[in-house]
């Protein structure tokens, strides 16, 4: 990942329930962690005055360098390190956030552990991500669920609503339900745990044009 790749990584629609989700979920004064940060962060333009500070983890650091919210710094950081340890003191952050990245970490269930040392006692973990990935970058376990899911989606049983009108899943697809696992095996301080569905309802889509779904796991610190 030498050379920076500015791009976005999902439509615009996504990101923009992305920033949405964390101006109504992410209380001012806030000590922020963006982790697989880049270019772009996904927080709303008033965030880098309203929190406390915000600070990313990312492997490029011309994208980094890029990015105006990260009042707090960077740091550059494979998370697939096998000898992953973040240059963070423990409960150092009230907020980790994670958008489009937990499908391209090798260990997953290290990474959360790592992240919940650094995460404060009913501090909150926010991994959202869609269904776009960089297939020769993301993980064998996340594409095979990826592609289940879509023979799943062709039965007519599994083409009804996966949420209710606040956007809880009720039938969850997947990819949420690996990330749930991987909470659930990093231990037991990640409790309790939700998963929203929160892809926007758009009057029409160009013909053609598929939207890109968009979900929200969010895990509090116990």
């Amino acid at each position: 990942y030498s050379i920076p790749r500015l791009v976005y990584h999902m439509d615009e629609p996504a990101i923009a329930a992305i920033t949405n989700y964390y101006r109504k979920t992410i209380p001012a004064g806030s000590t922020i962690l963006d982790v697989g940060a880049s270019w772009v962060s996904h927080f709303p333009t008033s965030f880098p005055s309203s929190m406390d500070s915000i600070s990313g983890l990312g492997i490029n650091s011309v994208e980094l360098s890029l990015n105006d919210q990260l009042s707090g710094g960077f740091v550059v950081l494979d998370m697939n390190r096998p000898d992953l340890k973040l240059p963070y003191n423990g409960e150092s952050f009230d907020v980790i956030t994670s958008v489009a990245t937990i499908d391209y970490w090798i260990d997953p269930v290290n990474v959360l552990k790592e992240l919940g040392r650094i995460l404060r006692p009913g501090g909150k973990i926010y991994i959202s991500f869609t269904n776009r990935c960089f297939v020769q970058k993301a993980t064998k376990i996340w594409l095979d669920a990826g592609a289940s899911q879509a023979k799943m989606d062709e039965t007519i049983s599994n083409k009804s609503t996966r949420r209710e009108n606040d956007g809880t899943i009720n039938k969850a697809p997947l990819q949420v339900e690996l990330v749930n696992a991987f909470f659930e095996y990093a231990g037991d301080w990640f409790q309790p745990r939700y998963a929203f569905d929160i892809t926007p309802i758009l009057p029409a889509t160009p013909k053609g044009q598929k939207q890109d779904p968009v979900y929200m796991v969010e895990a509090t610190k116990s």
